[in-house]
């Protein structure tokens, strides 16, 4: 039982990780901010698509949510 809790973790923040992402991509800064909090030691790791938040926001223009 004490192995499957780390997984079910893991399995979360990628599925919070897909929604973060996108939203640095699109700008809306509560839900990158919201991801932060909830797994911050994910704040800088590549995603998916082998971006960070901080490079998927700039690219975008979305200087706020730099």
């Amino acid at each position: 039982m004490s192995t499957i809790l780390p997984l079910c973790r893991g399995f979360q923040s990628l599925l919070a990780s897909i929604d973060a992402y996108q939203a640095a991509w699109d700008g809306k800064k509560d839900i990158v901010e919201k991801f932060i909090k909830n797994y911050p030691t994910l704040k800088d790791k590549p995603g998916l698509w082998g971006t960070t938040l901080l490079y998927s926001a700039a690219r975008n223009g979305h200087m706020n949510v730099v």
